[in-house]
């Protein structure tokens, strides 16, 4: 089975991560593809070399990295659009767009 596609995937996640604005961001916006994409080498390097244990320990980190980084990413983005509309309300359609 190919593990480049879920690589591929996670990676992109990371990469989405860099587009973000920082108010919506927890840490500085290389930290967390950063480590995202040295966790996929890893365990890539450690599946290659039959540490199948290891790579397993290594790709539930990895999933609780990117769960972890979704749910604060929603959270501070419902916060700021929540401020938004409290704070200017007439002006919030056109902040939007």
């Amino acid at each position: 089975m190919p593990r480049w596609p879920g690589a591929a995937a996670l990676l992109s996640i990371g990469a989405s991560y860099l587009a973000l604005s920082d108010y919506v961001t927890v840490v500085p916006r290389f930290w967390l593809p950063g480590l995202m994409a040295l966790l996929v080498t890893i365990l890539l390097i450690a599946h290659a070399r039959g540490h199948y244990r290891l790579a397993r320990s290594i790709s539930f980190a990895l999933l609780g990295v990117v769960t972890i980084s979704l749910v604060l990413r929603e959270f501070f983005l419902v916060t700021v659009i929540l401020r938004m509309i409290t704070e200017r309300p007439t002006s919030w359609p056109a902040n939007c767009l």
